[in-house]
């Protein structure tokens, strides 16, 4: 006895901006009928399968992200270069929500031993002064 492929459902009449969802239902109504000799195992293969072909459009869409060592110190000097000549740690660490404020703070005394910042008071008022290009 067949099992009736979601066309009462509603789902047959999707938009075409979802590419994935329609490749799915056009390979459906074939895999779900058991009189084919389909069973639970050809299916699993089959939703494995637009799961990794949903996740390459992703990768393609998006980019591949990966994070490498030292990343978040580039992102924290790149976030220095576009602020005024002096800025505080607290705009810094909202220009990187990324990156922690102890690791803000690594990074800016770094920066400073190197000679290319120079800090301007102490405590929580502190400002960070440019000297050189970073």
């Amino acid at each position: 006895m067949p099992v009736a492929p979601l066309a009462g459902a509603g789902l047959t009449n999707m938009s075409s901006n979802y590419p994935v969802k329609n490749l799915f239902l056009n390979r459906l109504p074939g895999l779900i009928r058991i009189e084919n000799g389909y069973g639970p195992g050809r299916w699993w293969q089959y939703s494995l399968g637009i799961l990794i072909q949903a996740y390459r459009e992703f990768e393609d869409r998006v980019g591949i992200i990966g994070s490498s060592r030292g990343a978040k110190t580039a992102q924290v000097k790149e976030a220095i270069m576009h602020l005024p000549e002096t800025f505080s740690a607290g705009d810094l660490s909202r220009a990187c929500p990324g990156v922690s404020r102890p690791m803000i703070r690594v990074i800016l005394e770094s920066l400073r031993r190197e000679g290319k910042l120079e800090v301007l008071g102490t405590g929580r008022g502190a400002t960070w002064r440019k000297r050189a290009n970073i």
